[in-house]
């Protein structure tokens, strides 16, 4: 489950104004052991650093969290991803709650968001990028 903790420019989904450099919105989500289970059965990615006492999420794992939160809320549906560039500073343990923030930093013909996903008990940031985006002309303006 995902819990919408802030947001700039949105509301249930929808734009209320155009994209804006600054818009921004953050969600957390606790990663569970479930979570990662799943993750192996669609990818087949057994790694057993992923499983046991001191397992760590999968970095693609945490991609998804972010990817989710640019198709559904910023800049949300109808958004494609082009290009992205990803950094994992620090491992995210199975259990950990992370938020997720995903800011606006161009708007052009190509989008630009930069992205952060941090631990909430310790604040460390386990992942961090840049994504280019396409968006509908219709979500741009809505």
């Amino acid at each position: 489950m995902y819990t919408l903790l802030s947001s700039s420019n949105i509301s249930s989904n929808e734009r209320c104004k155009p994209l804006a450099v600054g818009d921004s919105v953050t969600v957390k989500k606790v990663v569970t052991s479930e979570d990662v289970e799943n993750f192996r059965n669609l990818t087949g990615d057994s790694n057993p650093i992923h499983f046991g006492s001191e397992a760590i999420v999968h970095g693609a794992l945490l991609n998804g969290i972010v990817s989710g939160v640019i198709g559904t809320r910023l800049p949300g549906p109808g958004t494609k991803v082009v290009a992205q560039c990803l950094e994992f500073p620090n491992a995210c343990c199975v259990e950990d709650e992370v938020c997720v923030t995903v800011t606006v930093t161009s708007v052009r013909k190509i989008v630009v968001c930069s992205f952060t996903c941090v631990t909430s008990h310790n604040k460390k940031t386990v992942l961090k990028g840049e994504a280019k985006l396409i968006v509908s002309s219709d979500e741009k303006n809505i």
